[in-house]
């Protein structure tokens, strides 16, 4: 049996506020009003705005937080949902250091339960002890936003678990004969957020809404941004990790914008409605909301930049989820990393090293003499919508002028790199536009990056298509090429004992040094990395957890035909990126000894041996190890191999080669050789015979 607190409470007021017989038609001048301000596929200037922000933070918290839980169960007491350290300010101050500029709070989520002092529930703060029965969350952070000049954003989950309006429901009842009553208490709802507490810059309606709100978002909050639902300015990419395509279209057809619920899947260039993307993803991956222990899950720095470029710089507007806890603060690892991914950004892009803009076909920039460039930023005037329809990016190098970037859609910012290269002019050319293109900014940057961190400048060799096995299921509308590529997800749907496989045709005979794997939800339990040789597949890398990314340096080889087998998961994985690099120019370093091994060392019986391998490892990169024989005929059987990092195991650092017992060490951090005894091998071993050998080690990239 439910507690008290969960019973229905509707007050007669609340009934009385159905909507009225002018609703539908207040919609439809809300829609009007906006296709005036929106002619033929160009934005709003709320709209505008909204892409200037670039970045918001997403803020979830709940009883759910209290349970560990995604989704409230309603097992918490109301006597038991006390954030007493509360501090909105540091809310702010957070949103503040990764350069958010917009707060979007969830006031109410599935289980209805609400952050601010509501007439239309009995399970909401005000039944709380929170501030001695009388606080209210959402009050003192429209508060805190003012104080620091961040806008308010407001999520009003339009479904409600005590009302039979579930997840995904819109905020449709199972039992129709309450569907007036819910529809009364979710406007009366959300009229009181939109009326108590400021000006509000985004309403989120998550999964669309199926109540008629149009009128009370045309009286109360004419020019907030809508997410979802039928008078959505607004649209989800179709993922929560955070990355939009490329190309990133912002515009749809009028017909997929009148459904509320289009994704990057309905992007048109030509589309009739500027609907621009809004890229939602979690820092803790993947989860919306606090729990113990849960800090390991903290999405790493390159990780976040990878996001943001695919993001923000791809014309989107990134939205960043925190996670507080049940003292309402947002932990303490958490807001290191968010100072760490804003001062990253600021670090990367902060100081140009020269900008230009103008307008018409070519746009060159001058810069000083032999400038090395890896980087550029390039923003279009999207007041006239997306004019710029392709471009290539050209840098002078001794003279000539040399291809270095390409691309399609533009908007309000583009992000593009490419390795290393010394000239003194940049020049755009587009070479495809709808009218004159006008550039609002064309910068150049000089990134340092350390060796490893994303994005990787080496040269990228291009997939020309690639096709799976029956099991492998793809998104519906994406094809598996795009989805190696990053931009969308292709999902293995086999269970883990029957093998799966995903092929790639890289066009012609490549040669090929290196391979970066990305399971975005981290199921690959065991793999192997194969390329074609006339009609034979040979093993280039067998390997178990991917750990969620991988970056295999691999012997060179002539292949145009790469495969990647999964042959185990523990759910349905996700290949989120498959990016393939040729063989370097250089050759690997030498051999250096780290200790020999006979028959003194290693007997019959297993016994177990520590190498330590600190003094080799001092540089980040891919290494090779190898118990290498000198004399001697007998086997040595090793098992149990494993890599310790301060005497914990690393297993996402160590992977077995093709060849008999050599392994791969990734080093992801720098170790200086004073530190001994940080990384070490441990191995079970045993000979049996007479032999000889050296452990040995060299560096590959």
């Amino acid at each position: 049996m439910r507690p008290s607190w969960l019973a229905i409470f509707v007050p007669l007021s609340i009934l009385l506020l159905a909507p009225p017989a002018f609703t539908q038609d207040a919609g439809e001048r809300r829609r009007r009003a906006g296709d005036e301000r929106n002619p033929a596929g160009k934005p709003t200037p709320e709209q505008i705005a909204w892409h200037a922000q670039e970045i918001e933070m997403f803020v979830c918290l709940d009883p759910c937080t209290w349970q560990n839980r995604e989704y409230d169960d309603h097992s918490t007491p109301l006597s038991e949902i006390d954030p007493r350290a509360f501090d909105a300010d540091q809310w702010c101050r957070v949103a503040q250091s990764f350069g958010a500029r917009q707060i979007l709070f969830v006031a109410k989520h599935t289980g209805g339960f609400c952050w601010w002092r509501t007439e239309t529930s009995e399970y909401s703060v005000r039944n709380t002890p929170f501030r001695g029965g009388q606080g209210d969350v959402l009050a003192e952070l429209s508060e805190a936003c003012a104080r620091h000049g961040l806008k308010l954003a407001i999520y009003v989950y339009p479904g409600d678990d005590q009302w039979g309006a579930p997840i995904g429901s819109g905020g449709k009842t199972r039992d129709p004969q309450q569907q007036e009553a819910y529809n009364a208490v979710f406007r009366q709802q959300l009229t009181e957020v939109l009326t108590r507490y400021g000006a509000v810059s985004e309403v989120w309606f998550d999964g669309s809404c199926v109540i008629e709100v149009g009128d009370i978002l045309e009286r109360h909050a004419p020019q907030a941004m809508v997410f979802q639902g039928p008078h959505a300015t607004l649209r989800w990419p179709g993922n929560e990790a955070g990355i939009a395509p490329d190309p990133a279209w912002q515009t749809v057809s009028a017909a997929d914008a009148a459904t509320g619920v289009s994704t990057a899947r309905h992007s048109d260039p030509d589309g009739d409605v500027w609907l621009p993307m809004e890229m939602d993803t979690t820092l803790l991956d993947h989860k919306w909301f606090w729990g113990e222990n849960t800090d390991h899950m903290l999405k790493s720095l390159d990780r976040l930049m990878e996001i943001y470029y695919k993001s923000v710089g791809r014309g989107g507007v990134l939205l960043l989820n925190s996670t507080p806890d049940t003292r309402g603060l947002i932990p303490d690892a958490h807001v290191e990393r968010y100072r760490e991914f804003g001062a990253e950004i600021e670090r990367r892009f902060g100081t140009c090293l020269a900008e230009t803009s103008g307008s018409g076909e070519t746009l060159e920039l001058a810069l000083d003499a032999s400038t090395s460039v890896n980087h550029t930023i390039l923003m279009e005037d999207i007041r006239n919508g997306h004019t710029i329809r392709a471009y290539t990016l050209e840098g002078l190098i001794a003279g000539e002028w040399t291809p270095l970037a390409e691309g399609t859609s533009v908007g309000h910012k583009k992000i593009d790199y490419f390795p290393t290269v010394a000239v003194s002019r940049l020049r755009l050319r587009v070479t495809d536009a709808r009218g004159t293109p006008v550039v609002r900014r064309l910068a150049a940057f000089d990134v340092a990056l350390a060796p490893g961190a994303w994005p990787d400048l080496r040269r990228r060799l291009a997939i020309r298509s690639a096709r799976a096995s029956s099991e492998w299921q793809q998104n519906p509308g994406y094809e598996a090429a795009r989805a190696i590529d990053g931009d969308e997800a292709t999902r293995w749907s086999a269970n883990d004992r029957q093998p799966s496989w995903l092929e790639i045709d890289l066009g012609q005979v490549q040669r090929i040094g290196g391979v970066r794997l990305r399971d975005g939800w981290d199921r690959v339990r065991r793999f192997e990395l194969r390329a074609r040789s006339g009609e034979e597949w040979v093993c280039l890398h067998r390997g178990g957890v991917l750990g969620g990314e991988v970056h295999l340096e691999l012997e060179p080889v002539e292949t145009q035909f790469l495969r990647l087998d999964i042959l185990e998961a523990s759910d349905v994985p996700t290949i989120w990126e498959w990016t393939v690099y040729p063989a370097p120019d250089r050759a690997v370093a030498a051999w250096r000894e780290v200790s020999a091994w006979g028959p003194s060392v290693v007997g019959p019986g297993w016994a177990e041996l520590d190498f330590d391998l600190s003094p080799f490892v001092t540089r980040v990169g891919q290494y090779e190890v190898e118990f290498h024989r000198t004399d001697g005929e007998a086997r040595l059987e090793l098992e149990g191999v494993t890599l310790l990092l301060e005497g914990l195991a690393a297993p996402q650092a160590l992977s077995e080669l093709e060849r008999p017992n050599a392994f791969n060490v990734s080093r992801s951090q720098v170790v200086t050789s004073d530190r001994e005894g940080h990384t070490r091998l441990r191995v079970r071993a045993r000979l049996g015979g007479a032999a000889r050998g050296v452990l040995r080690i060299r560096r590959v990239r």
